[in-house]
């Protein structure tokens, strides 16, 4: 079994890297209407494949200061861009390729790149999230608000401070 992954900024993939991004981010149904330009704003993506097909992606995001607010607001915790600059998401596994590892995987090697505070947001449903967030330091923060894509969901917030030390 050939397994790779690429952990790189954006403009480093090319354009058909970049669409069977989006095209398995948008499987995980979790995001509506995600674009090329919008993925191309990330700090990095991820993207593991196996024996050829993509298998798992996931990106360190810079989150537009409406959609923090938003998140802040709903959860009644400070977000500020100084403490929490990226945010980990686009997390999705090929349905084919699940309870493999891979998520966890792709997700370590994003939070490693991070060297700043994270946060991420996630059903509150979501078990196999909650417990691989935890494994890589995030905590849960605030109170759990209503999904705007899901009626009848909640979401956690979760973060992970600096790993830096101060000097």
């Amino acid at each position: 079994m050939d397994i790779k992954t690429t952990i790189l900024v954006p403009n480093d993939f090319d354009d058909q890297q970049i669409s069977k991004f989006i095209a398995l981010v948008n499987t995980g149904g979790e995001v509506s209407n995600l674009t090329e330009a919008k993925v191309r704003t990330a700090k990095y993506l991820a993207m593991t494949s196996i024996d050829g097909p993509l298998a798992c992606v996931g990106a360190l995001k810079l989150p537009e200061n409406s959609y923090r607010n938003y998140v802040k607001t709903q959860s009644g915790f400070d977000l500020s861009c100084e403490h929490f600059p990226l945010e980990l998401g686009w997390l999705v596994t090929d349905e084919n390729f699940r309870r493999q590892g891979l998520a966890r995987f792709v997700a370590s090697g994003l939070v490693n790149k991070a060297q700043k505070g994270a946060f991420a947001t996630t059903r509150l449903t979501n078990r196999h999230m909650h417990n691989m967030l935890q494994a890589l330091g995030f905590h849960v923060e605030g109170n759990s608000y209503p999904s705007k894509r899901t009626p009848g969901e909640w979401l956690h917030l979760y973060i992970r401070p600096s790993q830096t030390k101060s000097k």
